[in-house]
């Protein structure tokens, strides 16, 4: 079996990560006060997504890691999408109307045989 060098990041890819996640910041900062009407959200989640990849490749080590690591990342994120869709769809499949729901009135109410 082969042996496996680790790589380490250095100090200097630290501080440049930490950089690259203040410049995020700062663009996330920045575009909160630009009028970009639907695509305010889309873009706001792509870079959150390069910040927490960012942080999960260089804080959490997963640039060193084997490659069962990424696989369960892959998963993670693979879900997390899931989840993402079917909430995103679930205002789609709503009923739509002007009127505001009501209770039923009192006695109203008819038995169910």
């Amino acid at each position: 079996m082969a042996h496996r060098v680790h790589v380490h990041v250095s100090v200097g890819g630290y501080v440049a990560t930490w950089i690259a996640l203040l410049a995020l910041t700062t663009l996330t900062l920045l575009l909160s006060f630009v009028h970009l009407g639907p695509f305010s959200t889309p873009i706001a989640l792509v870079i959150a997504a390069g910040k927490a990849l960012l942080v999960a490749l260089f804080f959490m080590h997963l640039v060193e890691q084997r490659a069962a690591n990424w696989l369960a990342l892959l998963a993670g994120v693979l879900l997390l999408g899931v989840f993402v869709a079917l909430a995103a769809a679930d205002p789609a499949t709503r009923p739509t109307t002007d009127e505001p729901i009501r209770p039923p009135a009192a006695g109203s109410a008819r038995p169910l045989s």
